[in-house]
C-alpha cells in the first residue's frame, strides 16, 4: 500500500495538468500534447511504475481509472499511464474508453470513433474491428462504441473478463 501511496502523492503534485483539459483540442496536436511535456512523462512515468510495484508478484494487467463526476481527469490520467506503459515497453497497451456518457479517448488520440465496447459487448463488431492502432508505438485504443441501455449488467465480472480476454 506504500507504492500507492506514493503514486497517489505524486499524482498531486500534478495536479495542475488536470486542470481545464476544455481547451486542450482533440487528436494527436491536442489533449495528448500536453500529455508529452516533460512533467506530464515525469508524473505518468512514476505513477505507472508505483502502480507496478503495489500489484508486487502478481503483476496487475489491468488498470481501471474511474471518476465519480465528468471533468474530473479520469480520461487524462487513464491516457497518461497508457502511454507511459507504452513507453516502458510494456508489451501491447490497449486503452479501454468505458465512459458510456462522455466518451473521449478516440477523439483525443485522432482515431475513428465507430464501433468500440459496446459493439463488441453486443456482438456487432469483432475485436479487430474496434482496436485502433494510435500513432504511439504499442499503444492501440478502443472506443466506447454504441452502448446498450443495459450495459451495467454487462460489466459483471465474469462477462466483462470473458470480453476483456477475447
Amino acid at each position: 500500500m506504500g507504492a500507492l501511496y506514493v503514486a497517489l502523492k505524486k499524482a498531486r503534485e500534478g495536479e495542475e495538468l488536470f486542470r481545464s483539459t476544455a481547451g486542450w483540442g482533440v487528436g494527436p496536436g491536442g489533449a495528448v500534447r500536453k500529455l508529452f511535456t516533460p512533467e506530464a512523462r515525469r508524473l505518468f512515468s512514476g505513477i505507472y511504475s508505483n502502480l507496478l510495484a503495489s500489484a508486487g508478484a502478481t503483476g496487475a494487467r489491468m488498470v481501471l481509472v474511474c471518476s465519480a463526476s465528468e471533468g474530473e481527469g479520469a480520461t487524462t490520467v487513464a491516457a497518461g499511464l497508457a502511454i507511459a506503459a507504452a513507453e516502458k515497453r510494456a508489451g501491447q497497451v490497449l486503452l479501454i474508453d468505458g465512459n458510456c456518457h462522455s466518451p473521449r479517448v478516440c477523439k483525443m488520440f485522432g482515431v475513428s470513433e465507430q464501433n468500440g465496447l459496446g459493439d463488441l459487448w453486443a456482438g456487432s463488431a469483432v475485436a479487430n474491428n474496434v482496436v485502433k492502432k494510435t500513432t504511439i508505438l504499442d499503444l492501440s485504443v478502443m472506443g466506447s462504441g454504441v452502448i446498450a441501455g443495459d450495459h451495467i449488467r454487462s460489466l459483471a465480472p465474469p462477462k466483462f473478463r470473458e470480453l476483456v480476454e477475447r
